[in-house]
């Protein structure tokens, strides 16, 4: 039996025995493991320009990936909007949400970057970010809202999925522009 018939099969399983339509069971997202999805943080670059200090806003971009490469087999992930919030020693500095113009595709293997997200709050001021945060080569993401389209590779099925994120130790730059 193949793979994918193995997964029809799971599937008209689990919807049988909910006792729910197959539709109403996967927008449910009762099938999608969140460890399946398998996201991880591998930097976070704050750019920081004259602007920054009269707004207290910087431009920020990420980079994302799996965190072991080709464990994510089962589904393809498009991001569609972030919310997340980042700093030192449990004192946040950054702060945002980002809705994608275009789905951010995470590749199953090698990394993916989000392009730059202009307007992000500092949410400590401009002066105490430059001052604490700057000379650090490492930010904690206190939390991160992810929500994505997961593709389940075996099936034809575009599901939502909102997936909340902690990560701690990731990678950070800090520039001046």
């Amino acid at each position: 039996m193949r793979f994918g018939q193995a997964s029809s099969i799971v599937l008209g399983l689990l919807s049988f025995v909910s006792g729910a339509p197959l539709e109403q069971t996967v927008e449910s997202r009762q099938l999608i493991p969140t460890g399946l999805v398998n996201l991880n943080f591998t930097r976070l670059n704050a750019h920081f320009d004259l602007l920054t200090l009269l707004t207290n806003t910087a431009h920020v971009d990420f980079d994302i990936s799996p965190i072991i490469p080709n464990l994510s087999l089962l589904v393809g992930v498009s991001i569609t909007n972030i919310t997340l919030s980042a700093g030192i020693s449990g004192t946040e500095y950054i702060s945002f949400t980002h809705d994608f113009d275009t789905p951010l595709a995470v590749p199953l293997t090698g990394t993916v970057n989000s392009g730059t997200i202009s307007g992000v709050s500092l949410t400590q001021g401009a002066l105490p970010t430059l001052l604490n945060a700057f000379p650090s080569k490492t930010l904690d993401i206190f939390s991160a809202g992810v929500s994505m389209k997961v593709t389940i590779i075996t099936q034809p099925l575009v599901l939502p999925l909102f997936l909340p994120l902690t990560q701690f130790n990731v990678d950070a730059t800090w520039s001046l522009i």
